[in-house]
């Protein structure tokens, strides 16, 4: 059946939607739809391409665009691991099959429960820095504190960055010489070359010989005040003092 012009141009569009849902359906022939609907073959045809363009590209696999490239380096892996767990609550073996399945990289759940215990040991080896920096100050402004407040806070501080230390020259330095690359030394040797130790200044040496000087004094004046203090123990607050020498050695 043909139908004039005027019969096509007037649908509406939930018309025009029911045409295309109807020829996509293949329940009948194209030419009997025609007929019963009053509109012409091609009228029809239309539709369905229209109607199956548009479920073509609204079930299709969109490109929105590259957002960023992310370099992925050690440092960021390191991020990503401990963000998984920190943030996110994943366990290890979440972690262990998201760096396999995405990133092709084998780790064992003994290496990310070391990263994480790394990153635990500078977090609060910051926070007893702190406290150091604090009884140092305490001391220097003549503050009310006691010896062996001072003394436990600066012994806790000085054990824990031996033990510290001992790890990392135990497994992070061993490992770094395993993987790192020339060139990757050569960058951390360039980032190093213009940067100071802030922990050995000549204005933090000078605090430290403050502290120590008025530690002695304090030791002296508690000495003239107990005759009946034993040299043992006053040897032992002397080489504490000594101990806690940035330039004493380990």
């Amino acid at each position: 059946m043909n139908s004039s012009p005027s019969v096509a141009a007037n649908l509406t569009n939930d018309a025009r939607k029911g045409l295309a849902i109807l020829s996509l359906s293949k329940a009948e022939p194209i030419a009997h739809l025609a007929d019963r609907e009053g509109v012409s073959r091609q009228v029809l045809y239309r539709q369905k391409q229209e109607a199956a363009e548009a479920l073509d590209e609204a079930f299709s696999a969109k490109d929105d665009g590259v957002l960023f490239y992310l370099p992925v380096t050690e440092a960021w892996l390191s991020q990503l691991t401990l963000a998984l767990i920190l943030v996110c609550r994943s366990s290890y073996r979440g972690v262990k099959e998201l760096l396999r399945d995405l990133f092709n990289i084998p780790i064992s759940v003994g290496t990310i429960h070391n990263r994480l215990q790394s990153a635990a040991e500078h977090r609060s080896g910051a926070k007893r820095l702190q406290r150091v920096a604090q009884a140092i100050e305490s001391v220097l402004s003549d503050r009310e504190v006691l010896r062996e407040t001072v003394h436990d806070i600066v012994r806790d501080f000085i054990e824990h960055e031996r033990r510290h230390i001992a790890m990392e020259e135990r497994d992070f330095f061993p490992a770094a010489v395993r993987v790192l690359q020339p060139q990757e030394w050569a960058e951390i040797a360039s980032r190093l070359t213009d940067r100071k130790d802030p922990l050995f200044s000549e204005t933090v040496e000078e605090s430290f010989d403050a502290v120590r000087r008025h530690i002695l004094e304090m030791e002296e004046e508690a000495e003239a005040e107990r005759p009946a203090i034993s040299s043992a123990t006053l040897a032992a607050a002397r080489a504490f003092c000594l101990s806690a020498s940035p330039n004493s050695s380990s």
